[in-house]
């Protein structure tokens, strides 16, 4: 399994570090094209479940795009 995370993102530590490095970690943004095609080379699915989250009233806007 393969996934994409951002430079500056965390991997979860409510997740069991034994289940996190089973996941080979592409570093990358979903919104560069070329990044993503690197990252799916050799990918026969794929699975998006990326999504903004907030519970900030300042980042409201932005969840509900």
């Amino acid at each position: 399994m393969r996934a994409i995370k951002r430079t500056t993102a965390q991997l979860p530590e409510f997740i069991e570090p034994a289940i996190l490095n089973k996941v080979d970690w592409v570093e990358g943004d979903i919104l560069d094209v070329v990044a993503l095609e690197e990252a799916m080379q050799g990918i026969d699915a794929v699975i998006h479940s990326a999504a903004v989250v907030s519970f900030s009233k300042k980042r409201e806007a932005k969840c509900t795009m």
